[in-house]
């Protein structure tokens, strides 16, 4: 399922502490420049990392190349 939000609506969602930022690019794109509090877990690493996943909110991600 593909919903896309604005960063303002984003902003409004993670004020509420129930919403968690995925960045699943690579760990040099993230330092490059991320959204704040955005957990880093690279898309090729998400099946041993899913762990680190909370099931308790919201998922958010965001990519550098816009592809779902």
């Amino acid at each position: 399922m593909e919903n896309k939000i604005t960063i303002d609506e984003l902003k409004e969602i993670q004020s509420t502490g129930k919403v968690l930022v995925l960045d699943v690019r690579k760990p040099s794109e993230y330092l490059e420049g991320h959204i704040p509090n955005a957990l880093n877990i690279p898309v090729d690493d998400l099946e041993l990392r899913i762990a680190e996943i909370p099931n308790n909110k919201l998922i958010v991600t965001t990519c550098g190349s816009g592809v779902s």
